[in-house]
């Protein structure tokens, strides 16, 4: 179920009241993040029994639901709808997904949903209204496993994915235990505020060892009972944990609270990955380790060193006082604080948690985070690029822009520039300009526009593949004076939408502390850190090189089912290669077209085996490439 609007509603409220609270109720952009995908895993230590869905949802599995019609599904390559589509949406048209699937290793098997959406009026868009479908809103719906044998294994942990989103707060999202027939015990219960999801391949670990340890009927059974949305689960493993295993859960430089009263903008301890050298920065050290092992963790004690890479020198290095850590507790620890010296370089923060035994499983013992002095840039990118952020397609004619919080710590400070990376799927010779608002929560949320650059059109080199960190520069026409403890938001924009232009992303960010912004006024927090940049003097642009130009057209139709026209035209006779990439950037297909003369051509790509969803397709001719999103229905 699309509720956007609902969303966009709140946000208005939010700038024509003087409420901060209600910023909390603003969700995330409407929109998914092109990315190669590497899922989050443990070192599986005696795997005791698993379930992949590897052949849809096994027979000794137990699915109901109260009505008997909204159960849970399952999704799988040769299913209808196939794994490309998360739920189906009662707000969406039909054939078209209400969101993305599930992210979890082995999605490409099958995983299972509980669509409430689906359920609850399956006619779009929204053409009867909620509430009125073969099993209104609300549900109860539960998938239980059959008997699983733990008699051999007094320590043992439950691990899943899920992709959950939540809409009333009304939701119960529950994974429950049950011993020898008995009554059904609560093991974890899922908390999300409403309209806001888990990231598509969250990894959960709830240690079952006093319910479950020892006993050789033991199921496990996942129960939604609520309004809206849906819930997908995958990779559902009992496993035998190591002994002694640490594992860090964050480690952070900053103290971002945007909700804290204290702070004066509500953007305050923002970590930054380059920070200009007359804003060098006190940084806040401070992490988290949790003891995924069955053992208590005895004298466990955080390291923290700074490091000049360059110079190799230790610029600061601090332990913590040692602790036990008991089974599945996540410790927190708070460093003594650090004045970065204002000198032009890179530091490489460590963050390392010991202890007395010895652990079973190092790798996630240390962390470690780069910071750069510079002399002029400000950023929060982690340098290259992760993903790609594609707004929802109901904006893809509307003027848009993306860009993160800066907070300004010194006097004198002016901006002279913008830096935005675009990513693959823009159209060469479209139109990007750069913006600074300033924004004050205080009156709740209320951005200004301070300045504006002129548009500048997106070239070739400048667009940016997963891995690369082509920067277009757009300047100012006079250096703009920023004001000292004030926070901005500096965007990246498009004035034709999605549809011309996608930017990149590198790195999570906090909530709340990067968006994106639809026209007129509607905007969403982003999930990931747009490759948006602010300069304070002059730095390099992207060169430009003079290549023969190709220009490649919109796919059409787009969505298609079975096949799709593309225009094309060559300034110059030229040999013409099409290749199809999926969401991974894997190569699907090469299709040469051999040499074509100078002109208007169409080519055509056939869907073949293509399974429903999002993919690219890349034109090559003399060196030069042009790549474009298609959509198979």
């Amino acid at each position: 179920m699309q509720k956007t609007f609902v969303c966009i509603a709140l946000f208005i409220a939010v700038l024509q009241g003087n409420s901060q609270t209600l910023l909390e109720d603003i969700g995330p952009a409407p929109g998914h993040y092109m990315r190669e995908h590497t899922s989050t895993s443990i070192n599986r230590i005696n795997e005791i029994w698993m379930e992949d869905f590897d052949n849809g949802i096994p027979a000794s599995w137990t699915n109901e639901e109260m009505s008997g019609i909204a159960n849970w599904e399952y999704r799988g390559p040769n299913t209808v709808p196939d794994l490309y589509v998360g739920s189906r949406g009662s707000c969406v048209p039909q054939g078209q997904a209400g969101s993305v699937p599930i992210q979890s290793e082995s999605w490409s098997n099958g995983f299972v949903i509980f669509d409430s959406n689906y359920w609850d009026d399956n006619i779009g868009p929204c053409i009867t209204g909620f509430g009125t479908g073969p099993s209104p809103a609300p549900h109860a719906a539960s998938l239980s496993t059959g008997s699983i044998d733990l008699s051999s294994h007094e320590s043992a942990n439950l691990m899943f994915t899920q992709y959950f989103k939540e809409w009333t707060n009304n939701t119960t999202a529950k994974v429950q235990g049950s011993i020898d027939g008995g009554d059904w015990v609560d093991l974890y219960t899922l908390t999300v505020e409403s309209g806001n999801s888990t990231a598509p391949d969250a990894v959960v670990i709830v240690d079952i060892s006093e319910i479950a340890g020892g006993h050789e009927d033991v199921k496990i059974r996942f129960l939604f009972e609520g309004t809206y949305y849906y819930w997908m689960i995958d990779d559902v493993v009992i496993f035998e944990p190591d002994a002694n295993n640490l594992e860090f859960q964050d480690a952070t430089y900053g103290n971002y609270d945007v909700f804290n009263e204290e702070n004066e903008t509500g953007f305050e301890y923002l970590e930054y990955s380059m920070y200009p050298q007359d804003m060098s920065p006190y940084l806040y050290l401070s992490a988290h380790a949790l003891n995924i092992g069955a053992d208590t963790q005895t004298n466990v004690v955080l390291d923290v060193t700074i490091e000049n890479t360059a110079t190799q020198e230790i610029i600061y290095s601090e332990s913590s006082t040692p602790q036990n850590i008991f089974p599945q507790v996540n410790q927190g620890f708070m460093m003594p604080g650090f004045q970065m010296p204002d000198v032009i370089g890179d530091y490489k923060l460590t963050f390392e948690v010991t202890q007395d035994e010895e652990d079973d499983e190092p790798e996630n013992n240390i962390k470690e985070s780069l910071i750069s002095i510079t002399d002029v840039v400000y950023a929060r990118d982690n340098r290259v690029t992760e993903g790609i952020f594609v707004p929802s397609a109901i904006y893809d004619e509307i003027q848009y822009e993306v860009g993160n919080m800066f907070v300004i710590t010194e006097s004198n400070m002016e901006a002279h520039s913008i830096s935005m990376a675009v990513g693959v799927g823009s159209q060469a010779g479209a139109l990007v300009y750069g913006a600074i608002y300033k924004l004050d929560i205080s009156q709740g949320v209320t951005p200004q526009l301070v300045a504006q650059t002129e548009s500048a059109e997106v070239y070739w080199e400048a667009m940016n593949g997963i891995g690369e960190s082509d920067l277009m520069v757009l300047p100012f026409n006079e250096p703009i004076t920023l004001d000292k403890d004030s926070a901005y938001l500096v965007m990246a924009g498009s004035e034709s939408g999605p549809q011309d232009v996608l930017f990149a992303a590198s790195g999570e960010t906090p909530a709340y502390s990067s968006w994106a912004k639809f026209y007129p006024n509607n905007m969403g927090y982003l999930l990931e850190t747009p490759m948006v940049r602010l300069n304070f003097g002059e730095v390099v642009d992207v060169e430009e090189h003079n290549y023969n130009a190709i220009e490649v057209q919109q796919n059409f139709p787009n969505p298609f089912t079975d096949r799709t026209a593309i225009q094309y035209s060559l300034d110059k006779p030229s040999k013409v290669t099409i290749e199809v990439h999926d969401l991974t950037g894997r190569l699907l297909s090469t299709k040469t077209l051999g040499v074509r003369p100078a002109g208007k051509h169409t080519a055509f790509i056939e869907r073949g085996t293509l399974s429903s969803g999002l993919y690219t397709y890349t034109f090559i001719a003399n060196n030069t490439k042009t790549t474009t999103t298609m959509v198979v229905q």
